[in-house]
Parts: structure tokens; sequence; C-alpha cells
């Protein structure tokens, strides 16, 4: 009996110390679950900023191959022309496009749809003046020329 009495005393100790233990999980799983959301929104937030960051990276570089295509195309620079039209043709499209919508309330929106437009018709004309130097190139059998515009097919 007195064996009992003393391990029952023990047992409200663990009983207290148990109930003290469970508080302080609780407690800590709130707290856990607390910073878990702002680590999601700080997460969010970090994406959101680095999406916008990237559309602004597309427009710069649709202004340089627009502007760089056209000198390329005049000066018959094929190699240059194919990698900024290279450049162009990366950038997701839709992107582009919901870019140019987004920025359109501001009235920029024709510079970036004249860019698009200028780049398209560009990728045209420079797939027409590949495919015409690479033909003359292999009538003329200059194994050099072949290999010089066999490389800006994948470009374009």
């Amino acid at each position: 009996m007195n064996a009992i009495c003393y391990f029952l005393g023990a047992l409200n100790t663990v009983s207290t110390d148990s109930k003290k233990l469970s508080t302080q999980i609780s407690h800590t799983s709130d707290l856990a679950k607390s910073v878990s959301a702002k680590v999601r929104s700080v997460d969010m937030a970090r994406s959101r900023a680095s999406e916008c960051q990237k559309r602004v990276h597309d427009l710069i570089d649709l202004q340089l191959c627009s502007q760089g295509v056209l000198n390329a195309l005049e000066e018959e620079d094929y190699e240059k022309g194919s990698a900024l039209i290279g450049r162009f043709l990366s950038i997701d499209q839709n992107v582009l496009r919901r870019t140019a919508g987004d920025v359109g309330s501001n009235g920029s929106v024709t510079s970036v749809s004249d860019a698009v437009d200028t780049l398209e018709k560009a990728t045209e004309k420079m797939r027409k003046l590949v495919v015409i130097r690479f033909d003359e190139a292999v009538n003329k059998d200059d194994l050099a020329s072949v290999e010089r515009f066999l490389k800006l097919f994948p470009l374009l």
C-alpha cells in the first residue's frame, strides 16, 4: 500500500509535467505555423519580384533585338541578326503579349507591339535571306559559306 501511495504521488507529478509539456508543444506548433505562413508570404513576394525582373529584362532584350536586327539586315551581318532573332524567339511570346497589355495603360504598348512586329518581320526576312544565301552557296559548291549559313538555321 505504501508503494502504491508513493507511486500515486509520482503519477500526479508526471501528469502535471505532461500537461506543461503539452502546452509547450502546442505553443511551439502554433509558432511554427506562423513562421511557415510568413516564409510562404516572403517566398511568394520573391517569386513575383523575380517574374517582374524577368519581364523587364525581356523588354530590354526586345528593344535591343529590335534595333540591332534592323542594323544587321542593313549590313548583311547574318550571324549577328540571327543571334538577335534567336534571343527574340527565346522570349516567351505569351509573356510579351501580357506585358504589352499590362503597359498599355500608360501609352508605351505601341513601342512593345512595334518591336514585336519589327522582329517578326525581320525573322521572316532573315529566314528567306539565309535560305537564298544557303542555296547559292550550295550551287556554287562553296563549303565555307554552306557551313556559315547552316549554323544560322537553328537560331532562326
